[in-house]
């Protein structure tokens, strides 16, 4: 949050990321992480989202998820600002 600030955004105008924390359950389906404008998408290069499990037997897995792969960053019909 605080690097993409730097960059001259501006939380909860050119962009919204949920917090979330270890111990926090995840829904199964419409999970919503954040969203960026397209000036945002433009600015930020790369945001990171690890996810870790511990199944029921106890084994560990975990996956970290590059949420900007395949973001088009200059959209041929961009989207109005919302309000």
């Amino acid at each position: 949050m605080r690097l993409i600030t730097s960059r001259g955004l501006t939380d909860g105008t050119d962009f919204d990321l949920v917090r979330m924390g270890p111990g926090l359950p995840l829904p199964s389906r419409n999970l919503l992480i954040g969203w960026l404008t397209e000036a945002a998408t433009r600015e930020v290069g790369v945001i990171l989202v690890r996810v870790r499990v511990t199944d029921r037997v106890g084994d560990v897995h975990e996956r970290t998820i590059n949420l900007l792969k395949g973001a088009v960053r200059a959209p041929p019909h961009p989207n109005p600002p919302l309000v």
